[in-house]
């Protein structure tokens, strides 16, 4: 009951000076509301405005989003063929099935190209039932800089030392590249 009187008292009151003051304050009230609505919205110079400096902004911020995901693939296909490094040198030390390790680099035209985790004393003499096949994302292509021309790496057993040493090099097709680059030890650093 309480809340009913404290809503409908401005009502009340607002429709008794009303019958006071007749109807001028109702043509007041009129003006006082159609001056609010014309004052509320924009005026076409200022949205023009508004869309000019966002087509400014959307073109000096647009090349910059679109090399974003360039180098982010670049960064996940980096950082996965570098664990798959480390693996194949982590099972060679460690003696997994009494036997060595390496990584297969397969370009490919027309295809994209792949990496493969193989066990065995080189890629043709492994054991097709142990390969771990990565394949790289069509806009990303593998170079490899490694020593004779080598498209594989093995790695020596306990000692880990890889039977090759280089560069390998990753290139997206929209500008950049990332290098991994393996040492005599058979340790990877990523540039």
């Amino acid at each position: 009951m309480v809340v009913l009187i404290i809503f409908m008292c401005p009502l009340y009151i607002s429709y008794t000076c009303c019958q006071l003051l007749g109807g001028v304050a109702i043509i007041k009230l009129m003006k006082l509301q159609a001056n609010e609505a014309t004052s509320r919205g924009f005026t076409l110079i200022e949205l023009l405005i508004v869309l000019a400096i966002g087509g400014l902004l959307a073109g000096a911020v647009g090349p910059a989003i679109s090399r974003f995901p360039s180098g982010s693939q670049l960064d996940e296909v980096a950082g996965d063929l570098a664990q798959t490094l480390a693996l194949a040198r982590a099972r060679s030390v460690a003696g997994l099935a009494n036997s060595t390790h390496g990584v297969f680099l397969e370009r490919n035209s027309g295809v994209p190209d792949r990496y493969i985790l193989f066990r065995g004393g080189s890629y043709t003499t492994r054991d097709p039932l142990f390969d771990e096949v990565a394949i790289i994302r069509d806009s990303i292509e593998l170079t490899a800089a490694l020593v004779g021309d080598a498209t594989e790496m093995i790695f020596a057993s306990y000692s880990g030392s890889p039977n090759v040493t280089g560069t390998i090099t990753l290139t997206h097709s929209t500008g950049g590249g990332r290098t991994l680059r393996v040492n005599d030890l058979g340790f990877v650093n990523t540039e």
